[in-house]
């Protein structure tokens, strides 16, 4: 099924060049009293050791073998990765806060709906299943909720839903317009998004609980849509044809500070930060097809990470990039609390952030929420050790919270494959101990 790309709707130019199909249709580690103190110095020197959080992989759509597939792009554009195969259209990726899934819209029902998988691309589910078109689906900061847009009540509304199956939905927008390209502020409290309800697309924000307390952020008569905040919180980037072209803008969150970021003759879209708040990556058309490029925060710095014939769009970064092999051993929550994990080899060495590295070649190379810092309301950990390189034998897994953060005991998930396969997958809301065998 195929509709006309309507006035209005910033995609356009993308979705005639791209699609055949329309994508808009488409027990705490806490140590002895006496030894309290120490412990927290040693967590904190493991904090100020721990190198910087890559934001090295982007997720995007491209057409390049026929229909939409997702793909994957290092951050310098050395490594692409194609994770969908089907003879349907997937687009439009998303990353959860701990990078294991990613949502995205596909239309292999029959109409667009709303899926997500492992970043590898196994696990589908399919989160809606209606005859309207679910697209433009992004999670929420702390990995519960996913915001998108539907044209299942007539025309295309906001609404939120549970990440995990789809429930608990919750329509936040009721115009006689289209709302477009809903995104999460940081804190997980507001929603941005684009909608007409004033005549022309402008850049409009509300609480994501009920989508009370709409506020309209630009006023200009122009084309300003596809919002995205900085991971601070300080920024928005969106794209706007208010100087003619389609050009990156980036503004305060109130509106004030406007900046034209790309400011050339092509046509760029699709802005998204990275997890560190110091690259955006988007959409554009320099070379005659719509390619994926990165800028620095203040527009200088260009890269082109893909270069093909075909049309790549919808940059998504991951979060935080995990280490991968033989084993992987991934625990994820959803709140600021610094939870540890803790994996025992069969030779009796441990891996925690006590000590990141073993003999054999296991590595804790993600480890989140170290000393309760600022700003985060999710985690994760993840111990690996490469292709071929896991001692054979059992395993002991630990999780445990070192500190609350002044929050409650979160809900988390532990993810154990060998080999690629899942063989232990557990939730849970204490301290836990699991075993498993390579």
């Amino acid at each position: 099924m195929t509709i006309a790309p309507h006035k209005y709707h910033v995609r356009q130019l993308f979705i005639t060049a791209a699609l055949s199909i329309s994508i808009v249709l488409i027990g705490a580690k806490v140590a002895q009293a006496n030894a309290e103190q120490s412990q927290k110095e040693l967590h904190t020197r493991a904090l100020i050791q721990q190198p910087p959080i890559p934001t090295g992989l982007i997720a995007f759509h491209s057409n390049q073998d026929g229909n939409n597939e997702i793909h994957t792009v290092t951050a310098n554009g050395s490594q692409r990765t194609r994770i969908t195969t089907n003879e349907a259209n997937d687009a439009e990726p998303a990353f959860s806060p701990d990078s294991l899934r990613i949502a995205f819209t596909t239309d292999r029902d029959g109409n667009a709906e709303i899926y997500t998988m492992f970043a590898d691309g196994t696990d589908l589910i399919n989160l809606t299943n209606n005859a309207g078109g679910d697209i433009e689906a992004t999670y929420s900061p702390d990995g519960t909720r996913i915001v998108f847009r539907s044209n299942r009540d007539g025309n295309f509304e906001i609404y939120s839903m549970l990440a995990a199956d789809g429930s608990d939905l919750i329509r936040l927008s009721n115009t006689p317009t289209n709302e477009v390209d809903p995104a999460y502020s940081p804190d997980g409290t507001r929603i941005v998004f684009g909608s007409a309800e004033s005549g022309s697309y402008e850049i409009h924000s509300i609480l994501a609980a009920d989508g009370s307390d709409l506020t309209q952020l630009t006023s200009n008569g122009a084309e300003n849509v596809q919002p995205s905040y900085s991971p601070d919180g300080t920024h928005i980037v969106f794209r706007s044809n208010q100087d003619g072209d389609f050009d990156i803008y980036s503004m305060a969150v109130d509106g004030t500070n406007l900046t034209n970021l790309t400011n050339n003759s092509a046509n760029d879209g699709l802005p998204a930060y990275s997890h560190d708040g110091t690259r955006i990556a988007f959409a554009g058309d320099q070379d005659g097809d719509y390619e994926i490029y990165s800028i620095a925060v203040d527009g200088s710095d260009l890269i082109q990470l893909t270069t093909n014939d075909a049309i790549d769009l919808f940059p998504a970064y991951a979060p935080v990039t995990l280490g991968t092999g033989q084993v992987q051993v991934t625990l994820s929550w959803a709140n600021t609390a610094d939870m540890d994990l803790e994996v025992t080899e069969p030779n009796g060495e441990t891996i925690s952030y006590q000590a990141r590295q073993s003999s054999t070649g296991g590595e804790l190379d993600v480890d989140s929420n170290a000393n309760c810092p600022e700003g985060r309301v999710s985690g994760v950990e993840n111990i690996f050790w490469p292709e071929n390189g896991a001692p054979s034998g059992n395993y002991s897994v630990k999780v445990a919270q070192y500190s609350s953060c002044e929050g409650a005991y979160p809900n988390w998930t532990l993810t154990v494959r060998v080999g690629g396969q899942i063989v232990l997958q557990e939730s849970g809301n204490s301290d836990m101990q699991y075993t498993f065998t390579n």
